[in-house]
């Protein structure tokens, strides 16, 4: 249900236009607030935004962002996948106007992936098993070249910081079928 009614709105969409990512360090700041932590990565500096009303990861390298993470604690719908209205936010403030299809997921570590129509921007979420922070789901937008450049699952970008923490069980729902 998620993955077509996605698709769907994505495709109304008209053209692409400039994302958010490629943000500078004060342009975040002002976005998601002053309350964060910064980490050494790979590709950079994990900036680990954390509020009440926000938890983000933004991977910044040569002085923008180039990746960033949700961390979600917004139940699943009845579906048992992340809500279509914040996906679409997500998606809609990271990449306006641009139109989404579905891509493999398999390849990022992931349940669901998008592609941006122009192919510059990908976005997959992860809600089936651990996630990290006690979140109940995450999504990650970034750009398709840090993807292919790196070669490594998509949540572990991110995620190389992941442990395994104390959890419900939680009911893993069925994948849909493609």
């Amino acid at each position: 249900m998620l993955r077509t009614f996605v698709a769907f709105l994505c495709m109304c969409f008209a053209a692409p236009a400039d994302a958010k990512l490629g943000e500078t360090v004060p342009q975040l700041v002002k976005r998601f607030g002053k309350s964060y932590t910064v980490e050494q990565v790979e590709l950079g500096k994990n900036y680990k935004f954390r509020s009440e009303n926000v938890s983000v990861d933004a991977i910044v390298a040569n002085g923008i962002s180039i990746c960033e993470t949700y961390l979600s604690d917004h139940p699943l719908s009845t579906s048992g996948e992340p809500p279509n209205d914040i996906v679409r936010g997500v998606l809609r403030t990271n990449v306006p106007k641009a139109r989404w299809s579905e891509i493999d997921a398999a390849p990022f570590g992931a349940d669901y992936a998008l592609r941006s129509s122009e192919g510059k921007y990908v976005a997959v979420l992860k809600y089936t098993g651990a996630q990290p922070e006690n979140s109940v789901w995450t999504m990650t937008v970034a750009w398709q070249t840090q993807f292919v450049r790196y070669q490594i699952p998509l949540l572990h970008l991110l995620v190389l910081r992941l442990r395994p923490q104390p959890r419900f069980q939680r009911r893993v729902p069925p994948r849909l079928k493609q």
